[in-house]
This record gives structure tokens, sequence and C-alpha cells, in this order.
């Protein structure tokens, strides 16, 4: 079964839905700093993003330790440690995910500067 996840506070992102739980699976949509005042830096952006994949983590019965795959998009390479700061800092208390970081040429939109997207597994073992 596939449910859209929907989180109270957290801004639409047009017709998508912010994610899926297909049994203890649980896939986030990418999520961007969407609705945020525009020229924040990447830093500022990724604590947008990681305030909201919480959220809907939460919204899923999940949380930052169910977390086991973590896909980052940057459009600067220069961004990296400033983005990787932010998560490594939502994930202190607990081991790092599984993680992938691409630099692309461009988002959906020009002030984007970091997108992430996350994959949960509930009620797994260890």
């Amino acid at each position: 079964m596939i449910v859209p996840l929907e989180a109270p506070g957290v801004p639409p992102i047009g017709a998508l839905s912010h994610g899926a739980r297909a049994g203890a699976v649980v896939a986030l949509t990418g999520q961007v700093a969407v609705g945020a005042a525009p020229g924040l830096g990447a830093r500022e952006q990724a604590e947008i993003v990681w305030d909201r994949i919480e959220e809907i983590l939460r919204a899923a019965g999940a949380g930052f330790d169910d977390v086991v795959k973590i896909t980052t998009y940057i459009v600067d390479r220069a961004d990296r440690t400033d983005v990787a700061g932010v998560r490594n800092a939502r994930f202190a208390e607990r081991p790092l995910p599984a993680s992938t970081l691409v630099v692309v040429a461009g988002l959906a939109e020009p002030d984007w500067r970091v997108e992430i997207d996350v994959l949960a597994v509930l009620d797994r073992d260890g």
C-alpha cells in the first residue's frame, strides 16, 4: 500500500506528495527550501530542508533513527562542507546512514542551492 505523505507546516511541492509509505519503507520526495526568502545560502537552505524532512518523517511515524539512505544534490561544490555540516549535526547522536552527494548544474528553481531526499525503513532490526 502506498499512501502519499503530507505534513502540517511544510509547504506543498506543486502537485507532488512529500513522500510515500509502502509497508515499512518511507521514501521522501526531494525536499527544497520552497517559500524561503530569496538569496539564502546553502547552509541556511539545508537547515530548512532538514527541518522539513524531520517533520515529514514524523508524519510517517518515522524519525532520523529510521533513515537508511540520504541523497543530496548541490549546485556548487564549494557548498559541500556547509551542507554536510548541517546533515552531520542532525545525526550527531546516531550513525550516519548511507549517503550520496551529487553536484548538479541546477535545480528546478534558480534560487534553490540544495535538494535532499531520504529513504527510511520502519521496524527494522539494527
